[in-house]
């Protein structure tokens, strides 16, 4: 059955249609409304199921893992079946056909589950070989018959560029929480794609800083690279092209400007992004093995701001593309294009933004 992310209700002061997400609905508040398929045309009752965390089993090693499942509507049993043009089912439905399109293992309750393997260096790519996944089960849980199926050779392909990456945030744009049971396997690292995107500069600064302090290892990360189009902040020597910057108060009352510096790993992948500046793009996205700050560097900028010497105010999360397949033309797509429905655009009640704060770790 399929999970709507929006119902439409009567607001009680005006009683004019509303769409209110399943996020923001309030079983003391909402529970007795009645919630309906937020496309105009479309009769179909609804019901709220509150998010929650659903335990898995990785087919290849039988161990349990956790995803989290987003708060949903669905039809109610036995009401009117959604109409054959529904919006809100179209939008559902493109998402998991592109998901399973592009080998995603699915799960229950509307989970996917992928092998990442877009290649961050130049090392020959690794021989990857389909496998009888069904031993994986054994005993506990089963035999499956017939389960090395074309799933599972397409889980053995994985993801092997960013544009399928790009494809699962686009279409995952009309609600953003089911990024949250997407699932990334890289080895024996697993990620949602709710972890590896990021789309702020100076949350992944602080990101990066908090596991440079602690020492911890890397992790990857799916970007928005939004470059300067200036020249004067690319190095063609060096291979660094800089991102637009943002300004923030630091710990010690001083303004930084932090942005982005991407490291190409080749002339050719420097002249790409070159290239699609003077072509007019501004918004890219990358899959870089790691995000880093270099505390050292980061240091020297703090005491040449607190002197007086310093000659900018700038801090960097450093980023290094090595392959084409890491990087692609990108921007996302408009997140207000599911409050159209058919044609109609209805208010939204939602939860007021959490106030984030400007602070920069110092």
């Amino acid at each position: 059955m399929v999970q709507i992310t929006h119902a439409r209700i009567r607001d009680e002061a005006t009683g004019e249609p509303v769409k209110i997400s399943a996020e923001a609905f309030d079983k003391k508040s909402d529970g007795k409304k009645l919630c309906l398929c937020p496309d105009e045309h479309c009769g179909a009752v609804l019901t709220h199921y509150k998010s929650y965390m659903q335990t898995y089993y990785d087919l290849q090693t039988g161990e349990p893992y956790q995803l989290k499942i987003p708060a949903h509507f669905k039809r109610v049993l036995g009401g009117p079946a959604h109409s054959e043009s529904c919006t809100a089912v179209d939008a559902y439905t493109i998402y998991q056909n592109y998901a399973r399109d592009i080998g995603g293992l699915s799960q229950q309750h509307g989970a996917f589950v992928y092998n990442l393997n877009i290649m961050t260096d130049n090392r020959p790519a690794p021989l990857r070989h389909a496998r009888d996944l069904s031993s994986a089960f054994g005993s506990a849980h089963g035999r499956i018959e017939g389960i090395k199926t074309r799933a599972s050779v397409k889980m053995s392909e994985g993801l092997n560029h960013v544009r399928k990456l790009a494809g699962l945030l686009d279409r995952t744009e009309f609600d953003k929480h089911y990024r949250d049971s997407i699932l990334l396997r890289d080895g024996g690292k697993s990620f949602t794609l709710a972890d590896l995107y990021e789309d702020d500069s100076v949350r992944l600064f602080r990101a990066a800083h908090a596991r440079a302090k602690s020492g911890a290892a890397p992790t990857p990360v799916l970007l928005q690279f939004k470059p300067i189009v200036l020249a004067k902040f690319h190095s063609k020597k060096e291979l660094t092209i800089q991102g637009q910057p943002v300004v923030v108060r630091g710990g010690d009352g001083n303004d930084y400007f932090v942005s982005v510096k991407l490291h190409c790993g080749s002339k050719d992948i420097y002249d790409s992004v070159k290239q699609g500046l003077r072509s007019g793009e501004r918004s890219f996205l990358l899959y870089a093995k790691d995000a880093r700050v270099d505390l050292i560097e980061f240091a020297h900028k703090k005491k040449e701001i607190q002197d007086g010497r310093a000659q900018d105010r700038a801090v960097f999360v450093h980023v290094s593309i090595d392959r084409p397949e890491q990087l692609m033309a990108w921007k996302p797509h408009n997140g207000q294009l599911d409050l159209e429905v058919a044609g109609m655009e209805l208010p939204v009640q939602h939860k007021p933004p959490r106030e984030i704060p400007q602070q920069l770790i110092g």
